[in-house]
């Protein structure tokens, strides 16, 4: 009993010391990986990134998870970005980090990949003793090579890393499956993960056909071997095509170009000639990193002479390596992994871009080993072992810390969108969206001017694109000139009659005119295409109080309520609503919610001020008075409605002081002075009375008590002919009207003592 106790110490140090001897790669690795990406957790939010993660209100929310699940190709990425909005809401650290992480384990998950494989009874024998050291050094320049960066720094490129980390896993759990004392739970590992790869990106689908490969290559004699070991395995993972297709049928309505398997407009045909080019770019981009970009648009094939040089050469790459396959396997197997991953996405499937950096992610193993292995086979057969291993040290320091450099360097680009699309446009001045994307972000940073320069170039490279006609049109919108924004949103809408963005605007703008029947309709084509869309069910709501349809009004404000419980905005809608329906005690709770949730809401303040004002409440409406005017000093309907308040309530003095500011902010305001003119009149201030009175009149030249109060001051002022006008006018307008008619005849009679 005393020898086993004393046992148990030596055993758990053993194991802290195996602990430690089998971390410090990874450690390693984080560690340099940290230094190429420490300045990219600063970057912010471009491109894809605003519309994935900034505006999609799915991943604002955990629960329920349904939507996160449902409805996407790529569930695993939406938990992961609706984990990282619930821990940090939209501060682009988080999800950086997270981004870091993934990577990391993706290079650790590599690095354990190639050193059993150097392992393996094929390549003991060649690579066994140096097996950590090479596995070390392909892993390092895969993490610090600046090719990456798309994959890591671009944030909602996380489907691709973490795909690959999949797929990584995969790999790694079939191969310790081989040699494990339980191997079904590494069988296991393999299938789960193999399934989180098909719920991140569809570029998984070959991932089960490069594991048979593998299996064949490396840790099979024969495909009977393969079989006969690993068919449940194999059968388990050819399965999880079926949750991949299950994703991509359900998804339909929601699958867009950068995530995953979208068609694009061009023929198979066209797209398949345009790839030699794309993979030879790659390949060039693997040996030497620069310039990298965000956005090639690419353009596709027009000739099959244009593409016969790189075509040649991918050929010559292909065809080595079904060479190598034969003679030389385990070499033959790195051609297999760059061509098949990269198969998804630069094959006859046409997808909305030819040409992306991140898709290099995982097939960059391929090219980084070739040229690794091909180093260390020059340097032992022109060195000894200890200046080998010296030069090797040297070389892969050297090469990880430069490729480290030129990461941190590219990093830099991603701090800001325009600085990046400054760079993309360097780089590539011909390409219209790279135009269109900075001109947007000049536009919401009011530089109207340098925006509309942008797009209009954009314009010139491409002018059946509807994303430039929709961005023009919004800045012509906001510089005033309307008549041309609405043609740029029609033009848009033509080109692409689903542009739910394009609809929405061109209803705003028809519903500032007074077009509410033509907008309406824009708004209902919005929510035909995107039913979630909670902007389009306020602004239709306003569309339809303003045609008096004040029921409709309301239903379409709660569904936006519904959607977006936090929305002020469609709280003070419904109250406004039912305050038109006269139902001020359900207006004035409604309006309660909306300051609520957004204090600095000034209309809200200023209507419910209103309505504690009708409701004889005068503390508590100029409390709300206050606060908005405060929110909006320059706001003449706040002032009148004070001003209003205060004349009932005889303080006619400050009365006045609030009517002539809100006529000095607004003169069109017609009954401001005819309220003013009014108090004037308390105060004996004929002339000024008389004034305001005459101003009104411009301003409604119907209006009967209008006419009245001005017969009545021009009276007191001696002015009886101009009395007798106005008072007969009035009684024109109100012939019912028995003060009126006794105030004429007192007029009257007057003037013609006068004659």
């Amino acid at each position: 009993m005393t020898d086993s106790k004393r046992s148990h110490p030596p055993q758990i140090a053993d194991r802290v010391v195996a602990m430690t001897r089998s971390a410090w790669p990874a450690v390693l690795l984080g560690l340099v990986a940290l230094l190429a990406y420490a300045n990219s957790f600063s970057g912010a939010f471009l491109f894809d990134d605003q519309h994935h993660i900034a505006e999609d209100l799915r991943i604002h929310h955990l629960w329920p998870i349904s939507p996160l699940l449902f409805g996407t190709q790529r569930p695993l990425v939406d938990v992961s970005l609706a984990l990282n909005y619930a821990a940090g809401g939209l501060n682009p650290w988080g999800y950086h980090l997270v981004n870091f992480l993934i990577h990391w384990l993706a290079g650790v998950t590599l690095f354990g990949v190639l050193r059993r494989t150097f392992r393996t009874d094929r390549l003991q024998a060649r690579y066994g003793q140096e097996a950590t050291g090479l596995a070390l050094a392909i892993a390092l320049l895969w993490l610090v090579h600046p090719l990456q960066t798309q994959s890591v720094t671009y944030i909602i490129q996380r489907g691709e890393s973490l795909m690959g980390l999949c797929y990584l896993l995969t790999l790694y759990a079939v191969i310790r499956s081989t040699t494990a004392p339980h191997p079904r739970r590494w069988s296991s590992v393999a299938l789960a993960a193999c399934a989180l790869g098909m719920a991140s990106k569809p570029v998984m689908v070959t991932a089960p056909v490069l594991v048979a490969v593998y299996d064949r290559i490396f840790l099979a004699s024969s495909w009977r071997m393969v079989w006969h070991r690993h068919r449940w395995l194999l059968v388990g993972l050819a399965g999880t095509w079926g949750l991949l297709a299950w994703l991509l049928i359900q998804s339909h309505t929601v699958v867009s170009g950068s995530a995953g398997l979208t068609l694009a407009n061009s023929s198979p045909a066209t797209y398949a000639m345009t790839q030699p080019g794309v993979l030879l770019h790659y390949l060039r981009l693997a040996v030497w990193p620069q310039p990298l970009v965000l956005d090639y648009h690419w353009p596709l094939a027009t000739s099959f002479e244009s593409i016969l040089p790189s075509l040649v050469v991918i050929i010559v790459l292909c065809l080595t390596t079904g060479w190598a396959l034969r003679r030389h396997p385990a070499a033959g197997f790195l051609g297999v992994w760059l061509f098949g991953i990269l198969l998804p996405s630069s094959s006859v499937i046409p997808l909305s871009d030819p040409a992306f950096e991140y898709r290099m992610y995982l097939p960059l193993a391929a090219p980084i080993t070739a040229v690794v292995l091909i180093s260390s086979h020059g340097l032992s057969r022109w060195l000894d072992a200890d200046h080998r291993r010296w030069i090797a040290v040297a070389s892969v320091i050297s090469t990880a810390l430069l490729l480290a450099s030129l990461t941190i360097h590219r990093n830099a680009d991603y701090q800001s969108e325009q600085l990046m699309w400054e760079d993309t446009i360097a780089k590539r001045p011909k390409n219209p969206r790279a135009h269109v994307n900075l001109g947007h972000l000049l536009f919401q940073d009011g530089r109207l001017a340098d925006a509309v320069v942008q797009l209009r170039q954009a314009l010139k490279l491409d002018p059946a694109d509807p994303d430039v006609h929709y961005n023009l049109g919004a800045v012509l919108s906001r510089q005033g000139h309307t008549s041309e924004a609405v043609a740029h949103y029609l033009e848009s809408i033509r080109l692409n009659p689903s542009y739910v963005q394009a609809h929405y605007n061109l209803g705003n703008i028809l519903l500032e005119q007074g077009r509410f029947t033509e907008a309406v309709a824009q708004y209902e084509e919005v929510l035909r295409e995107d039913p979630t869309f909670v902007r389009a069910y306020d602004n239709l709501g306003n569309a339809l109080v303003r045609q008096g349809d004040v029921a409709a009004a309301i239903a379409r404000y709660r569904e936006a309520i519904r959607l977006q419980p936090e929305m002020a905005e469609a709280h003070y809608g419904v109250a406004a609503a039912l305050v038109r329906q006269g139902r001020d005690d359900l207006a004035a709770a409604e309006y309660a919610q909306a300051i609520q949730l957004n204090p600095r809401l000034a209309p809200a303040r200023a209507e419910l001020g209103a309505l504690f004002a009708r409701q004889n409440r005068v503390a508590d409406a100029m409390a709300q008075y206050q606060a908005a005017i405060q929110l909006q000093p320059e706001n003449a309907d706040t002032h009148y409605n004070v001003g209003t308040t205060l004349l009932r309530q005889g303080q006619v003095a400050q009365a006045v002081e609030q009517l002539s500011l809100a006529i000095r902010l607004d003169p069109q305001l017609a009954q401001a002075h005819y309220n003013l003119a009014g108090a004037l009149m308390q105060q004996e201030r004929w002339s000024e009375a008389a004034v305001h009175y005459q101003q009104a009149l411009q301003l409604r030249p119907n209006d009967a008590d209008a006419h009245s109060n001005f017969g009545l001051v021009l009276f007191r002022l001696g002015l009886l002919p101009e009395s007798v006008a106005h008072l007969s006018e009035a009684a024109q307008l109100r012939p019912d009207d028995d003060a009126i008619r006794k105030n004429l005849a007192t007029a009257v009679a007057a003037y013609e003592q006068t004659r």
